[in-house]
């Protein structure tokens, strides 16, 4: 059942790939949990992550620089 956090779980993850972030391809399950952007069909997936973790910033960074 989608509640408020998972709603926003979902939507940054979105916001994401908008703006050219691919799921999570690192096999560090501490980075998989952190990340909102690790698949919803991933088990390390977190539901209640609702902000971009460090590793999903510095993807950010490399893609796109300073």
């Amino acid at each position: 059942m989608p509640n408020d956090t998972n709603i926003k779980c979902v939507t940054t993850h979105e916001v994401g790939h908008s703006v050219g972030l691919a799921h999570t391809n690192v096999v560090n399950s501490t980075l998989k949990s952190q990340s909102i952007m690790t698949s919803g069909e991933d088990s390390f997936v977190n539901w209640n992550n609702t902000s971009p973790s460090s590793y999903d910033k510095d993807e950010l960074l490399s893609k796109w620089g300073y």
